[in-house]
């Protein structure tokens, strides 16, 4: 890396601590975390893969007798594989950056099913039956990026300043997919732990951002020939989802099933 990019790359951590004390402010400056007194800078040569699967299915029923009314089943899924890519990822404080990682291919497949109608009963007239939907499939290029989060995930009273931070993976589409709004109609969000906090998230339609229970430090450890090796399973459903159980809350109406579920496997080997 010339100097120019590692520079950047540090001043972009730099700027990161500088933009949290002025958030923070004077008001508060007993809660800023302590610094070191010397700033510790690592970077590691690395190679990068992923690949995985995203399955959401949801079916809305809305017939009632002598009402009209439809049903259907919607399935999206979401297949890609990143190949490998040769970077480079810098830490200091804890906090990790590495440049996203473009390419690779992503495949959304949507099938719809289980289509079916209610109408009004004789002696009433019966209302124009809708049309079936027609659900459309889509490829895109894909973005990668591992970074550290953007808040620790529990802090106790002796960790102001951690060392080590947890780290997410992104996995992104650089091309937006044909959405028809029939087939899409009535399509439940999918809540997701954490996103307010964190901003992770899981959807075939957007890509995901979730925790890879790996803290920064793991990366300073990729020497030459170390591997990093994650295998991230996703399950819950527009009740609730999450990289590790479902939660159950409130389903929208009309809704009578929703699962989401997926794996994604990756891998980051040091390259000296």
């Amino acid at each position: 890396m010339s100097t120019r990019s590692r520079l950047s790359l540090s001043a972009a951590l730099l700027l990161g601590l500088a933009a949290l004390v002025a958030l923070i402010g004077v008001a508060n400056a007993g809660a800023i975390p302590k610094l070191p007194k010397k700033i510790s800078y690592v970077e590691r040569k690395v190679a990068v893969s992923a690949s995985g699967t995203l399955t959401y299915r949801w079916t809305y029923d809305s017939r009632s007798k002598c009402s009209p009314g439809y049903s259907k089943t919607v399935e999206e899924e979401l297949r890609f594989d990143l190949p490998t890519k040769k970077t480079k990822v810098a830490l200091t404080l804890g906090r990790l950056v590495m440049p996203a990682q473009f390419g690779g291919t992503s495949e959304l497949d949507v099938r719809l099913g289980g289509w079916q109608t209610s109408n009004y009963c004789p002696p009433q007239e019966k209302a124009p039956e809708p049309e079936q939907p027609t659900c459309k499939s889509g490829t895109s290029p894909m973005v990668l990026v591992i970074s550290s989060t953007a808040k620790d995930l529990a802090l106790g009273d002796d960790d102001l300043a951690p060392l080590s931070r947890e780290t997410q993976l992104g996995i992104g589409l650089t091309k937006g997919y044909p959405l028809e709004l029939e087939c899409s109609r009535n399509r439940p969000e999918i809540p997701f732990e954490n996103t307010e906090e964190l901003g992770w998230s899981a959807d075939p339609r957007t890509g995901m951002a979730v925790g890879m229970n790996a803290g920064t430090m793991a990366y300073a450890g990729l020497t030459k020939g170390k591997t990093l090796r994650r295998q991230i399973h996703i399950t819950g459903g527009c009740g609730g989802a999450s990289a590790r159980a479902s939660v159950a809350t409130k389903i929208p109406d009309h809704i009578t099933g929703c699962t989401l579920n997926g794996v994604v496997s990756v891998k980051v080997t040091g390259l000296g």
